[in-house]
């Protein structure tokens, strides 16, 4: 009951609220949306931004509604380029101190992550709140991180709720401005009155002051006659005077502004009696009365008295004339207050998801054999001519290479398998854009990993992608599995299982393709198996899947590819950088578990096949090795030739050094430049 009863009026723009209660004093009939056309919402001291109006016309509509209000902040950056959140407006009732307190327990449980420092900035010129931004990091997606997890957005909630004749309703905007007026109307009733009571009494004074200065002579004789100034009073009372040539407003004639604590008995005509007030009034006067100016002034504020009672009068006598008084005072006070608006109101709401704050461009993701993942954008790298050198690709670890190169763009889902079998979800942009130098960070800062267990393929997954299609998943020991894509479309912080791996075994690629697709399983031995992936029957999350390849102990696949038609080229590398192109229709297919046709022919200069890939003649070709060196090269620049030929020198290895991943890229950049 008491919450239902607590009344949570929000403050408004006085200028604002005047201009409501004059509209509906000029149109008692007026419509809640023409008096919005006034009172466009509540006005907070503290400023900030209210985000949307359903709330605001819910509430002015029933008297019950919700308003999200919230920080006014920018994005600031400074000399060097570093990106600052900056907050000069905090919502109504939110306490800075605990505020930032709550920023920094969140930054410290890696709830919100790229914050580098937290500093309160605030003087008497204002609120300034800095959040410096840790460098590669996208601040309006830890601003909008803030506004879901902190008090820079909360909901205040609006119930207006007021006594109406000692009984508590909850009522609309034009109820309340209209008990506001209604309320305003006997404070100005009872005003009147008083002041006419306080009008009446001054004016009574002020006829028998009159009275006093036209029967001058015989007053003061009659002072000075009496003994004491109590028997001077009573004689005075006592005493009928004559008005004489005292002329008195006809609208005051008589005994019309006797006190009525104060009657009077019959007089006779002409003859005028002091009340006990009056008589004291004669007796306190001042002998600087008596003089011409002075008597004149008398007589002058007597009239001005007359009028302001007949004025008063009117207010009490006349509902357009009160309602006139209060538009009066409302006009003057909105041109005393009229203060400008504080809170800015947005018109619709804005939910904003983290994604919708970055733009959906392409970029690398890049993860090294000691679990460093990294996102950067294509143009770090630019295209090079075949035989190049290449550029690092990073400062990675002693002993440590990159393993997996993924093109894909910020949108998108990367769908991350495990050594386990496990798969967990990472969106692209949670992963900051690094420079080429940087070696990134541990994938276990994005995956809730388990001990032994790391990341073996990365598939992108677009946010428009069709949930019939299937997930397939290939193993070094030539398993293959396809499972439907909706059984991974309820993402777990913990991760789900997508396959059940034999010991020794652990996945090699990850595709999604629908089912009459076709699959190529290109293994190190330099033979290769093409296939329809109908020939593969659906099969749920946990199961091993069915064999896809025959292969002899020591040898193993290193490569999956998905066929559009027999017009693909395949991009075949050696472990020493030999490569070359091939026309996907000198592979015939096979049946699944055959032991394939050649793909390349193999020697100890080329070494074993280490990947291959389908490029187009427009696309880049990525190369890395395993010491972290990276070259980009237009594949067109790789020349075709046939299945059995051991192709061209890709890039130039050194001793005990190897080619571990090949990537192509859509775009290519127009300049050629040889690497660092």
């Amino acid at each position: 009951i008491a919450v239902g009863m607590a009344t949570n009026i929000p403050p408004h723009n006085i200028a604002e609220t005047m201009n409501a209660c004059i509209a509906l004093i000029d149109d008692p009939s007026i419509e809640l949306s023409d008096l919005m056309a006034h009172m466009t919402g509540p006005d907070f001291p503290t400023a900030g931004i209210i985000n949307g109006r359903s709330g605001i016309l819910q509430a002015y509509r029933t008297g019950r509604g919700k308003v999200l209000v919230r920080a006014r902040a920018t994005v600031e950056k400074d000399a060097s380029g570093r990106e600052a959140i900056v907050a000069t407006e905090l919502p109504y009732q939110v306490n800075k101190a605990r505020l930032l307190e709550k920023i920094g327990y969140l930054v410290k449980e890696k709830k919100i992550e790229g914050i580098s420092a937290i500093r309160d900035e605030s003087d008497r010129e204002g609120i300034r709140v800095v959040i410096e931004v840790k460098r590669n990091e996208n601040a309006e997606v830890i601003l909008n991180q803030l506004y879901h997890l902190t008090q820079f957005q909360v909901t205040f909630g609006i119930n207006m709720v007021a006594l109406d004749g000692k009984q508590p309703r909850c009522m609309n905007l034009k109820e309340l401005i209209g008990l506001f007026v209604q309320h305003r109307r006997d404070v100005v009733r009872k005003r009147t009155l008083y002041e006419l009571k306080k009008a009446y009494q001054r004016a009574h004074i002020l006829e028998g002051l009159a009275l006093s200065i036209v029967n001058i002579d015989d007053i003061i004789a009659l002072i000075k006659a009496a003994p004491t100034p109590s028997e001077a009073k009573s004689n005075l009372i006592t005493k009928r005077w004559s008005l004489k040539d005292l002329r008195l407003p006809e609208e005051i004639d008589g005994s019309a502004y006797i006190d009525v604590d104060e009657p009077f008995g019959e007089l006779e005509p002409g003859l005028y009696c002091l009340s006990e007030r009056q008589a004291q009034a004669i007796l306190d006067l001042k002998l600087q009365k008596l003089t011409g100016l002075e008597r004149d002034k008398i007589m002058e504020e007597f009239s001005v008295i007359v009028g302001r009672i007949q004025e008063l009068n009117h207010i009490l006598n006349s509902y357009e004339r009160l309602m006139a008084v209060i538009r009066e005072e409302c006009v003057e006070v909105l041109e005393t207050f009229n203060d400008q608006r504080r809170t800015e109101i947005i018109d619709s709401v804005e939910h904003i998801e983290d994604i919708d704050l970055i733009p959906n461009e392409p970029v690398i993701i890049s993860l090294s054999n000691e679990g460093y993942l990294k996102s950067q954008s294509t143009e770090e790298y630019q295209a090079q001519k075949r035989g190049g050198k290449g550029k690092g690709s990073g400062q990675l670890k002693v002993d440590d290479f990159v393993k997996m190169i993924v093109p894909a763009a910020t949108h998108d889902t990367l769908l991350c398998l495990t050594n386990l079998g496990r798969l967990y979800w990472l969106p692209a942009y949670h992963v900051p854009i690094s420079s080429r130098q940087s070696k990134g960070r541990p994938i276990n800062n994005y995956l809730s990993l388990s001990d032994n267990e790391v990341v073996q393929s990365i598939v992108p997954l677009s946010l428009d992608a069709n949930l019939d299609q299937y997930l397939v998943m290939v193993t070094q020991k030539a398993t293959i599995k396809k499972v439907q894509l909706s059984h991974f479309s309820r993402p777990r912080s913990s991760g789900i299982i997508a396959i059940d791996l034999v010991e020794g075994d652990e996945l090699i690629a990850v595709h999604v393709a629908d089912d009459q697709a076709e699959m190529m399983l290109v293994a190190d031995n330099g033979r290769a198996v093409r296939f329809t992936l109908d020939q593969c029957r659906a099969l749920g999350r946990t199961a091993r899947g069915v064999r896809g390849m025959s292969l002899q102990d020591d040898e193993h696949v290193i490569s999956a590819l998905v066929l559009s038609s027999d017009d693909d080229v395949i991009l075949t590398v050696s472990d020493n950088g030999y490569g070359k192109r091939s026309q996907a229709n000198e592979y015939r297919q096979t049946k699944r578990g055959a032991k394939g046709v050649i793909a390349m022919k193999l020697t100890d200069k080329t070494g074993a096949l280490a990947s291959a890939i389908k490029v187009a003649d427009h696309s880049d070709l990525l190369l890395i090795t395993s010491s972290g060196t990276m070259i980009r090269t237009p594949a067109n620049q790789v020349s075709i030739q046939s299945r059995s030929t051991q192709g061209v020198r890709l890039i130039r290895t050194l001793e005990a050094e190897s080619v571990i991943a090949v990537q192509s890229l859509d775009e290519s950049s127009d300049d050629e430049s040889i690497g660092d």
